[in-house]
C-alpha cells in the first residue's frame, strides 16, 4: 500500500463525527482484546519481572505491533479512502502481491490463534478434568485436546453464523473492552488503596481519587455513545 495510488489527502475528511470516534475506539479496543493473555503468559515466563517496565516485554510489544496498526490504517485509509471495507484483507486482491500479503496473514493466525485462547483453556480445564477426567494418562491428554477443539471450532461458528461481523466487533469493544480498559482498573484501585492514600499525603489522595473518576466518567461516556452508536450502525446497515 505504500507504493500503490494514494487519495489526495483535500478528498478526504480531517475529523470524523463523535459516533465515529466511538466506533473507532471499540474497534481499537478490541485489536488490543489479547490483553487477557497478559497474566497467564507472565505466570508461565522463566523471568516475570521483564514483563512491566518501561523497556518490559508489555512496553516494547504494545509499542511495537501499535505502530504497524497505526501506519496500516493510514495509508489502507490513504489507499481506498470511504471504499475501505471491515477488514483490509476485503481490499486486497489476488495479485502476487496481495496474495502474499494474505499468505502472511493467514499464518499469523493460525500461529496466534491458540495463543488467545490459552486463558479460556486455562479456566476451563479444572472444571472439565474434574467433570469428565480420569486416573489414566491418555483419557485426560485426549480430553485436553477435545476441549482445546471445541473452543476453537466454536469461535470459528460464532465468527460465520453471526451477520454484519465487522458491525459487532466495535460493539464488543466499546462495551466489554472499554469496562475493563478504563472502568473496572480504577475503580478496583480505588477500593483497594483508598485507606492507604488517607494514611498518607492529602495531595495524592486527591490526585488518585480524581485521576481514577475521570477514568471511570470517561469509559462509561465511551460505552453509553457506543452502544447508541453501534445500534444505529446495526439499523441503517439492516434497512
Amino acid at each position: 500500500m505504500l507504493f500503490m495510488e494514494h487519495v489526495p489527502m483535500s478528498y478526504l475528511p480531517a475529523v470524523t463525527s463523535i459516533e465515529g470516534v466511538t466506533l473507532a475506539a471499540g474497534s481499537v479496543i478490541y485489536a488490543y482484546s489479547a490483553q487477557g493473555v497478559v497474566l497467564p503468559l507472565e505466570n508461565k515466563m522463566r523471568k516475570p519481572n521483564d514483563m512491566l517496565g518501561f523497556f518490559g516485554v508489555i512496553s516494547i510489544s504494545v509499542s511495537f505491533i501499535s505502530a504497524v496498526y497505526v501506519t496500516t490504517g493510514f495509508l489502507s485509509y490513504l489507499t481506498y479512502g470511504d471504499y475501505l471495507k471491515g477488514s483490509i484483507t476485503l481490499n486486497l486482491t489476488n495479485t502476487p502481491l496481495d496474495f502474499s500479503v494474505k499468505g502472511m496473514l493467514l499464518l499469523m493466525t493460525y500461529c496466534g490463534y491458540l495463543i488467545q485462547h490459552y486463558p479460556v483453556v486455562e479456566m476451563l480445564w479444572p472444571y472439565v478434568q474434574k467433570r469428565f477426567g480420569g486416573d489414566k494418562e491418555c483419557t485426560n491428554l485426549m480430553l485436553d485436546y477435545a476441549l482445546r477443539y471445541t473452543v476453537v471450532v466454536m469461535s470459528f461458528a460464532l465468527a460465520y453464523a453471526i451477520p454484519n461481523f465487522k458491525d459487532i466487533i466495535p460493539f464488543v469493544g466499546i462495551t466489554a473492552g472499554m469496562m475493563l480498559a478504563l472502568f473496572f482498573p480504577p475503580l478496583l484501585e480505588t477500593v483497594v488503596f483508598l485507606e492507604r492514600w488517607r494514611k498518607g499525603c492529602t495531595v495524592i489522595l486527591i490526585y488518585n481519587v480524581s485521576l481514577n473518576i475521570f477514568y471511570i466518567t470517561l469509559g462509561v461516556l465511551f460505552v453509553m455513545v457506543g452502544i447508541y452508536s453501534d445500534y444505529r450502525a446495526l439499523s441503517d446497515h439492516n434497512r
